[in-house]
């Protein structure tokens, strides 16, 4: 049977890396290697993987003091042994059967519909977001690939998988520039090599929701990370559907924040209101157990 390595970049961490970890323990499939990536962490992060690792012999941490989630994957990349290299953040929640869905798939050179897979990603949703995440869910995870699979273009940044031989290939033609999306610009590197992607519903994670808890304004830079990663490649074409997509992100984005933005997850309630109060105010209220 193929091993499995796991990698989570990791970076100021501390509130979420306990629950990753937990999650990437408790598998129908059991993970052989968990690489947690301390990306110059300021809080307890690194102090609460040391007492992972202190208890479970899978667990490693290792040190990547160059800001950046893709200096922090390579790193944990290029120190994996498994056969298999997956991916999670530290703010994301595996599924239960996340890891025997990626050995499905990548546990051994035989074609899927004669087809032959080099990736693997599945469906993401979020956690903390109570009833809100439901109504997402019910929206935006439907569908016959979400049902039985398929082959797909692009993988999740926090949620897909490669095969490990194919990395060495993969590396030298990345970009570490911070203001791109790096799990685009690895999808792009892998199709240009004629490797392929499949996407497995069991292959299933949450993840926070504090990205999208920010207004589309505040956004704004990240949604403009495909524009820049087709700039870097080179891309004429996916530069010109960057372009054109980026209305429709924008108005995704904002559907995301209108969702989500008005939740709070400890009164287990949604108020419009929230869509104007700071998140900073917002976070000093529920730590100081007050009232709105």
């Amino acid at each position: 049977m193929a091993t499995l390595t796991v990698v989570v970049p990791a970076y100021n961490e501390e509130a979420t890396i306990g629950a990753c970890l937990d999650h990437l323990l408790e598998q129908t499939r059991p993970v052989d290697e968990i690489i947690v990536v301390d990306n110059a962490s300021s809080d307890q992060t690194r102090q609460i993987v040391e007492g992972y690792r202190a208890r479970f012999p899978q667990v490693r941490l290792i040190g990547e003091p160059r800001p950046g989630v893709a200096y922090a994957r390579r790193t944990g990349y290029d120190a994996a042994t498994g056969e298999i290299i997956a991916r999670t953040d530290g703010d994301t929640l595996v599924g239960p059967t996340w890891a025997e869905g990626i050995v499905e798939v990548l546990g051994s050179d035989d074609a899927r519909g004669g087809v032959r897979v080099d990736g693997v990603t599945g469906p993401a949703s979020y956690w903390g977001g109570g009833r809100a995440t439901q109504w997402y869910e019910r929206l935006m995870l439907r569908g016959t690939l979400m049902r039985e699979g398929g082959y797909v273009p692009s993988m999740v940044g926090f949620n897909c998988a490669i095969r490990a031989r194919c990395w060495p290939q993969l590396r030298d033609g990345l970009s570490y520039r911070p203001d791109i999306w790096d799990d685009a610009d690895l999808s792009l590197e892998m199709r240009a090599r004629g490797m392929r992607v499949f996407f497995h519903p069991a292959v299933n994670v949450r993840t926070s929701l504090r990205q999208v808890r920010h207004s589309p304004w505040a956004n704004r830079k990240y949604m403009l990370g495909g524009v820049r990663t087709a700039s870097a490649r080179r891309d004429r074409r996916m530069l010109a559907m960057m372009i054109i997509e980026f209305p429709f992100r924008v108005v995704f984005t904002s559907f995301l924040w209108l969702l989500f933005r008005p939740w709070d997850e400890q009164k287990q309630n949604w108020r419009p209101y929230r869509l104007v109060t700071p998140l900073a105010r917002e976070r000093s209220l529920i730590t100081e157990g007050r009232d709105e």
